[in-house]
């Protein structure tokens, strides 16, 4: 496939993936990532002139929980992506069965956004599948949040209250030390935080939560680090 049409397809996917995951539907995902490749096949066939794949699926009244098994999905996904048997298994079934689409964070099986956006970046350059690897994560909780001066860092499994970045699937609230935030602090903290999790982590400030609601979001928050004074 042409570099140029292959970086495109997967910047679509990405870009996909991350909306449908972020949608009131909240797609895990996985299955997030199968419907955008769905999207952009369905696409690129209609605009060729060859919707008639698209209705010729041999699975009768398919349901979202079906879309492993979708004949168009599997026969179509691997050329639209310029991927070869192999490869096509790999990215759409990563680790064979230990990947699972409908799998929760910190559940077995679950393969996050992060995951599914560095994949596709490599893949995008290279035309290679490669998954990053948990084994290749160092440093703890314990040392990052002492490099950065928190004093209290805790986490919060759903949206929070305000903006927050697109496919997050974590948030972080912290306190830092007085005097210990520097510049870019939490951008540098969340990228650290993501490495750590394996998962897409936001950062933000225990100060900036509006008073109003921060009782209610600490209430619903997991500590993980430190004392909050």
């Amino acid at each position: 496939m042409d570099a140029e049409i292959r970086q495109k397809r997967a910047r679509l996917v990405r870009h996909l993936t991350v909306q449908i995951h972020d949608s009131e539907a909240k797609c895990p995902p996985l299955a997030a990532m199968w419907i955008a490749i769905l999207t952009g096949v369905t696409a690129a066939q209609i605009e060729e002139g060859g919707l008639s794949a698209t209705v010729s699926m041999k699975s009768e009244n398919l349901a979202p929980v079906d879309i492993n098994m979708s004949p168009f999905f599997w026969d179509n996904s691997p050329q639209w992506l310029g991927l070869d048997p192999e490869q096509a298994m790999e990215m759409l079934c990563p680790e064979g069965e230990n990947a699972d689409w409908r799998a929760k964070p910190d559940t077995d099986g679950y393969i996050s956004v992060r995951s599914i956006r560095k994949m596709l970046d490599v893949y995008a350059e290279t035309g290679a599948v490669k998954w990053p690897s948990r084994k290749d994560v160092a440093g703890s909780w314990e040392s990052v949040c002492e490099e950065y001066g928190i004093q209290w860092a805790a986490w919060k499994a759903g949206p929070i209250k305000g903006w927050r970045e697109p496919g997050t699937e974590r948030i972080a609230i912290v306190k830092f030390r007085e005097g210990q935030k520097a510049p870019l602090a939490e951008f540098n903290l969340a990228e650290q935080f993501s490495d750590l999790a394996g998962y897409e982590v936001y950062v933000t400030n225990l100060e900036r939560i509006d008073d109003r609601y921060r009782e209610a979001e600490l209430r619903k928050a997991e500590r993980f680090y430190g004392r909050l004074q």
